[in-house]
């Protein structure tokens, strides 16, 4: 399955430490009670779809980065390179890489700002499937629900 990556599930919790012996009873009994342990805690598990899907030749991929940023961008093929650096709107092309594949990517210099939605960076993901290749283009955005971190290729070629 090819997937793009860039938003993140949390969790926040807050937590506030009260001196036993300065806390007065209704303050406790402000707190928040935890599920006793037969309760069962559940969160959904949302399902992926594959963005597209491309089967790999003999186990491996090759992946066109094409960087339209403006800017440098730091970019990694987990467990077949080393992190690089890619110029400003230049190309490079990463091949015969390990299926299931990782290929994780960020601005080099500049820090992205989730909470204002500026210096982001989408991905357009396209494939030659005569060449047996994705070509993965890397452009800036403000927009949050586009914000995109890395592309994964899955064994099954999706």
């Amino acid at each position: 399955m090819l997937f793009f990556s860039g938003a993140f599930s949390a969790l926040l919790i807050s937590v506030a430490y009260v001196s036993p012996t300065a806390a007065l009873p209704e303050q406790l009994a402000q707190l928040p009670t935890l599920p006793s342990s037969n309760e069962a805690v559940t969160q959904a598990n949302p399902v992926r779809v594959p963005d597209m899907v491309m089967r790999p030749m003999g186990g491996r991929v090759t992946v066109r980065i094409i960087n339209q940023t403006g800017e440098e961008i730091d970019y990694q093929a987990l467990g077949d390179t080393d992190s690089r650096t890619l110029d400003a709107d230049s190309a490079i092309t990463l091949q015969d890489l390990h299926v299931p594949a990782t290929v994780t990517f960020a601005y080099s210099h500049i820090q992205k700002d989730r909470s204002t939605g500026s210096r982001l960076i989408q991905a357009e993901l396209s494939t030659n499937e005569a060449k047996n290749h994705l070509d993965l283009v890397i452009q800036p955005t403000d927009d949050i629900g586009l914000d995109t971190s890395n592309l994964t290729v899955e064994s099954g070629g999706t």
